[in-house]
């Protein structure tokens, strides 16, 4: 073709021949299914992210309620204490000072 030009002959031209691998009907299948694969695993990750999301929000709400429990079952404890006090020095005719040597 190099050799051809300049003289006036006519040159063709054609377009160059591709390099690598030919690509089949089975190959660009396989790429349509791992396409897919790939599409509906990013739809589970993206799902389990959320889910992730949501168990931060459930522990830090139980956090909440265990703090709450806590604070509750220690003010019944504290009112039961109060009470048996009374209830001793009532009952027995104890002192201020008997009752702080308990």
């Amino acid at each position: 073709m190099i050799a051809n030009m300049g003289t006036g002959a006519p040159i063709e031209i054609r377009a160059a021949s591709p390099k690598g691998p030919k690509v089949t009907q089975e190959d660009i299948d396989r790429w349509n299914a791992a396409a897919e694969k790939t599409n509906s695993l990013q739809a589970l990750i993206d799902k389990l992210l959320k889910e992730t999301k949501d168990i931060e929000k459930i522990r830090v709400q139980v956090t909440e309620i265990q703090r709450k429990l806590s604070d509750f079952v220690l003010k019944e404890d504290y009112l039961k204490t109060v009470n048996d006090l009374r209830n001793l020095k009532e009952d027995h005719g104890m002192t201020k000072e008997d009752l702080s040597a308990l």
